[in-house]
């Protein structure tokens, strides 16, 4: 699995805000409202433990809602009229609320370390896995990723690069294929400077700056993508109190 599907839904769908902020001695609590990414903007809404409830398409009024029962999550896509779209998307979680099983044609487990940071996933269990992916987590950042195949042999590496003077106030997290918050693990320290993926052939770079607001809070960023030279800007509104 790789640590980046792409930078787009990396940052437009894996992103928790509940981090705070002092300012002339008030305390500033701000949680997402909207990501908007090209012409697609989706409206977020959380529980009280800054977990991400529902999801919705602005244009189109479709939504994704969040449920849990025990330790399964359920993840259901609707139509604007309240029309279930397909079946559920279960997931496992642990007492901390992280995902650690994923429910699908490849159930995925996923471990983490005492930080509650990432470090390795595995498709399927025992004589049947197909893969996994080490991470290695340096001074609070997910810094590499390697992908493997049921043999071993090495399919897809990733390094990350980070603005060490940048602290990652906002959260923005990782995201993988079934998941869809801060459920996937601690987010990293610094904000990310440049990802670069390789398959072994071809080399390919994500470049991102950001514009941060007075509160320490991303508000947009620009991702160019090299050597296919593509840029994309992303944009980020808050609920503060």
């Amino acid at each position: 699995m790789k640590l980046f599907n792409t930078l787009v839904c990396l940052f437009l769908v894996a992103v928790l805000f509940t981090a705070s902020s002092c300012k002339k001695d008030k305390q500033i609590s701000c949680m997402v409202k909207t990501v908007r990414a090209g012409s697609n903007t989706f409206i977020f809404e959380f529980d009280a433990s800054g977990y991400e409830t529902k999801r919705t398409d602005s244009a189109t009024g479709d939504y994704d809602l969040t449920t849990v029962s025990g330790n399964l999550l359920a993840r259901q896509s609707y139509n604007s009229g309240g029309v279930a779209n397909g079946s559920p998307h279960y997931s496992v979680i642990n007492s901390a609320g992280l995902i650690i099983q994923g429910i699908e044609s490849d159930t995925t487990f996923i471990t983490y370390d005492s930080n509650g940071q990432i470090t390795k996933t595995t498709k399927g269990s025992g004589a049947n896995v197909t893969g996994w992916t080490d991470y290695t987590n340096e001074n609070g950042n997910v810094i590499t990723s390697v992908q493997h195949n049921a043999s071993g042999s090495i399919t897809h590496s990733t390094t990350v690069d980070y603005y060490t003077d940048k602290p990652n106030k906002s959260n923005l997290s990782l995201i993988y294929s079934f998941l869809s918050d801060a459920r996937s693990g601690k987010a990293t320290k610094n904000l990310i400077k440049k990802v670069t993926n390789s398959d072994g052939t071809a080399v390919n770079e994500s470049i991102v700056t950001y514009t941060i607001d007075g509160n320490g809070y991303v508000t947009d960023f620009t991702i160019l993508e090299q050597p296919a030279n593509t840029l994309m800007t992303i944009s980020i509104t808050y609920n503060c109190n």
